[in-house]
C-alpha cells in the first residue's frame, strides 16, 4: 500500500528487463528519452495504466515511440492489482 517512483535516468551500458509488481497502490515509471522501451502489462479490473508516448502493439503490449531510433530499449513486465501504474518521460 502507497506509491513509488521508479526513475531510469542515467547512463545505460546494458539494458535488460524489469520487472514491477503492484498489489495495492500506485507506480510512477520514469525513462529517458535515449533509451526505448517495450512495456508488458497485466491488470485486473481495479487497475489502470497509463502511458505517454507509446504505440499500442497488441492487447497488453506497448512499445515507445522513439523504439526505432534508439540503441538500447529496455523491457518492462508490470502485473497490478488494485491501483495505478504511469509511464512517462524525462
Amino acid at each position: 500500500i502507497g506509491s513509488a517512483t521508479l526513475d531510469f535516468s542515467g547512463n545505460w551500458n546494458n539494458v535488460g528487463q524489469v520487472e514491477i509488481e503492484v498489489g495495492v497502490g500506485g507506480v510512477e515509471i520514469l525513462l529517458p528519452r535515449s533509451l526505448g522501451a517495450e512495456i508488458q502489462f497485466s491488470k485486473s479490473f481495479l487497475s489502470e495504466i497509463s502511458v505517454d508516448g507509446f504505440d499500442n502493439k497488441s492487447e497488453d503490449t506497448y512499445v515507445s515511440d522513439n523504439i526505432n531510433r534508439v540503441n538500447k530499449v529496455l523491457r518492462i513486465i508490470v502485473r497490478t492489482g488494485i491501483g495505478r501504474v504511469g509511464i512517462g518521460w524525462i
